[in-house]
C-alpha cells in the first residue's frame, strides 16, 4: 500500500548509537526498505561510548534537508532539535521488574536512573513514541511514564531468509541453533546443560558474539563465533529448530529469522515471546531457565520431525503474513506522514 509520502525524496535522519544488537538491525533495514519506496533516509552512527557522554550526541546535526528525525528512545532526548518533529523507537524489553531483575546493581541503577529519566524527558517531547512488541508498549506505560505508545513489530525480509530449496538430510541427530550474543539474559547459560541432557542424538550449534556466558562445551556443542550475511542464512537453513532459552526480549530478530526459514522455535514464555511464537502451532514455550522443560520441548520436536516441519511451515506462513520487513516499513511510511501532518498543521497555525 503506497503511503502518501512515498516516492518524494523526503529526507529522514536516523541517528543511531552502535550498539551490536537488534536495535542495529532495525535501523539498516528500515532505512533499506524507506529508500526502496523512495524516501532518502540517512544513518549517522555514534560510538557506543558515547552513550555514557550523551552531551557528545546532543552536538549532532541532522543532515541539511532533513524533514523529520527517528532515533531510539533511549537517545532521542539528545537528538532532537527545535523545528523538526522526532519519532522514538522503544526496543528494550522495558523496566518490570521481572527485566530490571536480570541485571547487575551496577547496570540496574544506570538503566533506572539515567536512561528511564531521559525517555520519560524524551515522551513529553516526541511527536510519537512506538514499542517493537506489545510487551514493550506495555512496561513502556506502566514502569516508563510514557502514555499513547504504538506498536510495530519488527519485520524481517522474507525473500532473503527462506527455506532451503534442497530438502533436509534425513535422520541423524536433531539439529538445533542458538543465534544471539551467548549473554545470561540471552539464557546462553543454559545451552551446556540442555545439550547435556539430550545427549548425542542432538546437535547445538551457536554463536557466541559478545557474549561469554557459555563456560563449558559438551561434546554435542559447537561454537559459531559470530555470523553474517549468507553464513547466518545457511546456520537457519542447517538446523531442524532455533531454541532461544531466553530471559527477555522485546522483539528478538532470531526468532523472526528462524520462522521465516521455516524452523519452529522452542523459547521461553516470557516478556515478547508469545507474541512471535505459537505455542503447540509453531514452536514451543517453556517456562524461563527450565532445563528440563527446554531439552523435552527439544525432544518432542525430534521424535516427530514431520509435525517439526510442519510446525516450519506455519512458522514459515506466520512470519510471511505478519512479521514481513515491506510491512513495519509500510506502517513507520504511514506514521511519519501522520506526524509530518500535524506538524505542518500546528506550523501554520503559529
Amino acid at each position: 500500500m503506497k503511503s502518501p509520502i512515498d516516492g518524494g525524496g523526503l529526507r529522514i535522519w536516523l541517528p543511531a548509537v552502535r550498539s551490536g544488537s537488534g536495535a542495529d538491525r532495525f535501523t539498516e533495514r528500515l532505512a533499506e526498505g524507506l529508500r526502496a519506496r523512495g524516501l532518502d533516509p540517512v544513518i549517522d552512527w555514534f560510538a557506543l561510548a558515547d552513550e555514557l557522554r550523551p552531551w557528545r550526541l546532543s552536538l549532532a546535526a541532522p543532515p541539511p534537508g532533513t524533514a523529520l528525525i527517528h532515533c531510539n528512545s533511549w537517545h532521542g532526548l539528545w537528538f532532537r532539535h527545535e523545528g523538526l518533529p522526532l519519532v522514538a523507537t522503544i526496543h528494550h524489553a522495558g523496566y518490570s521488574p521481572e527485566v530490571t531483575a536480570l541485571r547487575t546493581p551496577l547496570r540496574r541503577a544506570y538503566h533506572l536512573g539515567a536512561i528511564r529519566r531521559f525517555e520519560r524527558r524524551l515522551y513529553r517531547r516526541t511527536q510519537a513514541v512506538v514499542a517493537v512488541s506489545r510487551y514493550a508498549a506495555r512496561s513502556a506505560q506502566r514502569w516508563g511514564g510514557a502514555a499513547d505508545v504504538r506498536v510495530i513489530p519488527n519485520g524481517v525480509d522474507v525473500e532473503r531468509f527462506s527455506p532451503s530449496p534442497e530438502a533436509l538430510p534425513p535422520g541423524g541427530p536433531f539439529r538445533l541453533l542458538f543465534v544471539g550474543n551467548a549473554t545470561h539474559g540471552k539464557g546462553a547459560d543454559l545451552l551446556e546443560g540442555i545439550a547435556r541432557a539430550l545427549g548425542p542424538g542432538f546437535e547445538l550449534r551457536f554463536t557466541s558474539g559478545k557474549g561469554r556466558a557459555v563456560r563449558q562445551l559438551g561434546p554435542n556443542m559447537t561454537d559459531l563465533g559470530t555470523l553474517h550475511g549468507d553464513a547466518l542464512l545457511d546456520a537457519y537453513r542447517w538446523c531442524e529448530a532455533l531454541l532461544l532459552p531466553t530471559r527477555a526480549e522485546a522483539c528478538p530478530y532470531a526468532v523472526l529469522e528462524a520462522m521465516a526459514v521455516g524452523r519452529p522455535v522452542v523459547a521461553s514464555d516470557n516478556t515478547a515471546l508469545p507474541e512471535l511464537v505459537a505455542h503447540g502451532e509453531t514452536g514451543w514455550l517453556c517456562p524461563t531457565a527450565d532445563v528440563g522443560a527446554l531439552a523435552d520441548a527439544c525432544r518432542r520436536l525430534a521424535a516427530d520431525r514431520r509435525r517439526a516441519a510442519a510446525m516450519g511451515s506455519e512458522a514459515r506462513r506466520r512470519a510471511c503474513e505478519s512479521f514481513r520487513q515491506e510491512l513495519c516499513v509500510e506502517r513507520y511510511a504511514d506514521l511519519y506522514a501522520e506526524v509530518l501532518a500535524a506538524h505542518r498543521r500546528r506550523q501554520s497555525q503559529s
